[in-house]
């Protein structure tokens, strides 16, 4: 009889999957702690990084611009510049001339031809030399403006001379009054800044990753939550996003540093994104056993994303570092790429948020909440800091755009090893471990009268 009414009752259940880990996992700060506990816990975060915000704003210029401007005479310029007293931390050299039209209402279309030569020297010792020709350059003025575009002639990442001269002849410069030559170079305070300021948000990741493993060590890996288990990798990342060997980097260059950098931000930025879109699309599958369908297609995607992301970086910081050439035409299909994936993650990211909040039970909806609230402010502040770096010249030269993206990630990183801190583990652990071990939730189910 009572095999009857079981076998009736299992029919008529839903069709759910009880995790394993249901037996041993314990709640996670995000779980026990009221929504009044965790806005605080935001607005500390925010207040953290309005704060680091403020610093990049009122703190040391990111680069200096040493320029020199000539008049054109009789369609002809010649023009030499130079540049001493440079090290290691102004960290990159980037070269660029612009033209400025005459009073006539023709608008240039283009220059004949700008040769220059570039001398690079440590110690009074040439080191290397540069040299390029750029025939019948097309010139790009914006409506309103007398001024071209800047034309990049030179970009280097490794500072390995102390003094620069730069040797440039322009001719066929019909209906052009003025050339500018403009040398960029990262300034070394914010070189120092940026040592400072990486190196700090290292060791704060560095200790929550280990505080982090070890208050769950008494727990097997595969009873984590997955919310925990992705918080593991983002933190692990996140440290290494930071690059403990900043200082490092930044004194003895290398192309191998370089490269290394980049690619350690773009698995960042990858996984990142990846991190949100599993998180809320988790909240769905509340007490069900997510199946291979769940993290094949984002991870794939997730293949595709960092493959334009790296190579996109790489065409922009290291051109000149590429294992291949590249034709204009293919960085332009890579760009677009880049841009077009990041369009379908975003729209994917919207539908899989916009589903989870329709679809997500009573006992995740506060959890959901909480990281809606978390995700926009985040997206809140780096919107803001995105228009006061383009609309404003103010801040364009300014640490600003080099912190939020730093502390944005940090910060939320931060937030999710919070919210998802195991709690209250030991307590769990004596129950586990005590009188009642033979009353374990695995053996809930189990009719008495059966046994």
């Amino acid at each position: 009889m009572i095999s009857q009414n079981a076998d009736s009752s299992s029919g008529n259940m839903i069709d759910i999957q009880i995790e394993e880990s249901l037996g041993r996992e314990t709640l996670m700060t995000i779980d026990s702690s009221n929504f009044k506990e965790d806005l605080f816990s935001i607005l500390g975060f925010i207040i953290i990084l309005v704060i680091t915000t403020i610093t990049g704003i009122i703190g040391p210029k990111s680069y200096d611009c040493h320029a020199q401007k000539l008049l054109i005479d009789q369609n002809k310029l010649e023009m030499q510049l130079s540049h001493n007293h440079i090290s290691v931390y102004n960290r990159y050299t980037k070269i660029f001339i612009e033209f400025e039209k005459d009073s006539s209402n023709e608008i240039p279309k283009s220059v004949g031809l700008i040769d220059y030569s570039i001398a690079l020297t440590n110690k009074k010792v040439i080191v290397n030399n540069y040299y390029g020709k750029i025939s019948n350059q097309t010139l790009n003025f914006q409506t309103g403006s007398s001024t071209s575009d800047q034309i990049l002639l030179y970009s280097s990442p490794l500072i390995e001379y102390d003094a620069i001269r730069i040797d440039i002849v322009v001719t066929d410069a019909e209906h052009l009054r003025a050339a500018q030559v403009s040398h960029y170079l990262a300034t070394i305070q914010h070189s120092y800044y940026e040592i400072y300021f990486r190196t700090a948000f290292a060791i704060i990741e560095f200790m929550l990753l280990i505080l982090f493993v070890f208050s769950l060590r008494k727990v097997s890996y595969s009873f984590w939550h997955l919310e925990q288990k992705l918080t593991l990798h983002l933190q692990f990342l996140s440290m290494l996003f930071n690059n403990p060997l900043i200082y490092l980097t930044i004194t003895y260059p290398s192309k191998t540093g370089l490269i290394l950098d980049i690619l350690i931000k773009s698995i960042f930025t990858t996984y990142f994104r990846y991190f949100v879109l599993v998180l809320f699309d988790s909240l769905r599958y509340k007490n069900r056993k997510t199946d291979p369908c769940f993290f094949v297609p984002k991870i794939l995607f997730s293949f595709a994303m960092f493959a334009t992301i790296y190579l996109n970086t790489m065409i922009t910081e290291l051109p000149s570092y590429l294992p291949f050439e590249l034709s204009d035409e293919v960085k332009k299909y890579i760009d677009t790429a880049d841009t077009a994936l990041f369009g379908v993650y975003l729209v994917w990211a919207a539908i899989t948020t916009l589903f989870a909040g329709c679809q997500v039970d009573i006992t995740e909806r506060y959890k959901y909440v909480i990281y809606i609230i978390s995700g926009i402010a985040a997206l809140a502040l780096l919107a803001t800091s995105e228009l006061l770096f383009k609309f404003f010249k103010f801040f364009q030269d300014s640490s600003l755009q080099f912190v939020e993206q730093f502390s944005i990630y940090n910060v939320f990183s931060m937030l999710m090893v919070y919210f998802h801190w195991p709690f209250e583990i030991f307590r769990d652990q004596d129950y586990l471990d005590g009188d009642l071990q033979a009353d374990l939730p695995g053996q809930f189910f189990v009719n008495e009268d059966e046994e």
